[in-house]
């Protein structure tokens, strides 16, 4: 079951490490503790409607009647396909875990002909450990290696699957790294998957006791991706979705599939170059014509010292840097207030008549100009080229 904070109290982990979902709760509860295994279907030759009789596994070992086909299962529950007949069609039976169900009933005075195979369906929160089978008056026998066993049905049979649980951790989006707790007693384990990968990081066999061995799996924070939601398939169920923290914490025991899916958050592209680089090496890039009002060329404005401490002029050789970074490099918010500031600035300005009638400060063009030029030598934005 999914547990709630309250649940987890005094149990060493995060401080907030579960979901509290009582609906999920409540429906994992329902589809773990009741017992509703259904029958294949298969008719009877003595008893042509008779219903399936499902029975504890928990309970003393299942005796073998004679044309009976009993199906068990230990571990998390789990899905099959029951062919009564060689030619039959397979149906579907689902047996929770410590259930026994008779999947098929036959006249044991029948000709002994009648196959009747088991297949356990393969699902990604639990995993095929071992079948016990025990066919009529034959010891019981351990089979490995495979999912599925045929025999002939008139003798009865009763098959037991063993299954452990799998807890599986995926990712989503982005790369991204964990830390995963099994058992309230374990330490934190590191774990780093791409996106698109998957993880078992426990192998749960069935519990001797209480249901609790208590998973934890909480994502690290990076400044490259974030979390968007955590999809969590307890068990069997239908997958839930969950938002609004980067941890959950389930009893293991039933086996879960974690997704964590993320996305990615931009990073800073390209670099930028001083104003002297395109005075001296980068005038190539330089727009063509005047610049603005000056009277004079793009690189001359850059090759014209600011006598007297211009602010005209101290304020174009970092617009013309900055303004030329940014076609390639990607700026911040103050940078582009900056430039869109001092594009107005110049469609007004000439080097002569550098306040514009005193409209503006030469503290305000050098507050601009600072500004970029923390850009254009890499103190701000995605940093200088190399």
């Amino acid at each position: 079951m999914l547990l709630s904070s309250q649940d987890l109290r005094g149990r060493p982990g995060p401080k907030n490490p579960v979901v509290s979902l009582a609906a999920i709760a409540a429906a994992m509860l329902a589809a773990y503790a009741c017992n509703d295994a259904t029958s294949p279907g298969a008719k009877s030759e003595a008893t042509p409607n008779a219903a399936p009789a499902p029975r504890s596994a928990a309970n003393a070992a299942v005796a073998v009647t004679p044309g009976v086909t009993t199906l068990c299962k230990y571990g998390p529950g789990a899905t099959f396909q029951v062919r009564v007949g060689v030619n039959a069609t397979p149906q579907a039976v689902t047996v929770n875990g410590g259930q026994c169900v008779n999947v098929a009933t036959l006249n044991p005075a029948a000709r002994d002909d009648v196959i009747i195979s088991v297949v356990e369906n393969i699902a990604s929160h639990y995993t095929l450990h071992h079948i016990v089978m025990q066919h009529g008056t034959d010891a019981a026998k351990t089979i490995t290696g495979t999912n599925s066993v045929s025999f002939e049905g008139a003798h009865g049979a009763v098959v037991t699957f063993y299954n452990n649980a799998l807890v599986n951790v995926c990712k989503a989006g982005t790369n991204a790294t964990f830390q995963y707790q099994v058992g309230s007693g374990d330490s934190f384990h590191p774990l780093s998957l791409n996106d698109g990968q998957c993880s078992t990081i426990a192998t749960l066999p069935p519990p001797a006791g209480a249901d609790d061995v208590i998973v934890t799996v909480r994502e690290n924070t990076s400044a490259s991706y974030k979390l968007d939601h955590i999809s969590l398939a307890y068990g069997g169920l239908t997958p839930q979705t969950i938002t609004g923290t980067n941890s959950v914490s389930f009893e293991g025991v039933h086996g879960a599939h974690v997704t964590f899916h993320n996305t990615p958050v931009s990073t800073p592209r390209g670099c930028t170059y001083t104003q002297g680089y395109y005075k001296n090496k980068g005038s190539g890039v330089l727009p063509a014509g005047n610049f603005y009002l000056s009277g004079q060329s793009w690189r001359s404005v850059l090759e014209t010292a600011p006598q007297g401490g211009n602010a005209y002029y101290i304020l174009a050789h970092q617009f013309i840097a900055a303004s030329i970074n940014a076609k390639s490099a990607s700026t911040t918010p103050a940078v582009d207030a900056a430039l869109s500031a001092a594009a107005a600035y110049f469609a007004k300005a000439t080097p002569g008549n550098w306040s514009v009638g005193e409209t503006y400060s030469k503290d305000q063009l050098t507050g601009w100009a600072s500004v970029l030029d923390a850009y254009n030598n890499g103190g701000t934005g995605p940093g200088h080229c190399r």
